[in-house]
C-alpha cells in the first residue's frame, strides 16, 4: 500500500506485527531496514513492543551474534 500510493497507513508498531505474523521471523537488523525509522526510534518502538508482551527476542540457533524477532507465544495462541 505504502508503495503504490507513498503514504504509510500503518503504524509502525502494527506494520512490525504484521510483517512478523507473516514470515514468522526477523533478524533485528532486518526489522530495523523494513521499519523506515531511525535507530533511536526503532529501538524505542522495539521496547514497547517487548514490555508489553506482544514480541520476544531469541538467540539464533547458528549464530549467537543474531537475534531474532518473534511474536509471543500468548500472542500466537490467541490468534
Amino acid at each position: 500500500f505504502s508503495e503504490e500510493l507513498g503514504i504509510n497507513a500503518l503504524r509502525p508498531e502494527a506494520k512490525l506485527l504484521l510483517i512478523l505474523s507473516e514470515t514468522g521471523a526477523l533478524t533485528v537488523k532486518q526489522a530495523l531496514s523494513l521499519s523506515g525509522l531511525s535507530y533511536r526510534g526503532f529501538y524505542l518502538l522495539l521496547n514497547r513492543l517487548l514490555e508489553s508482551g506482544f514480541i520476544e527476542i531469541n538467540g539464533d540457533d547458528h549464530d549467537r551474534r543474531v537475534r531474532k524477532l518473534t511474536l509471543a507465544r500468548d500472542i500466537l495462541q490467541t490468534s
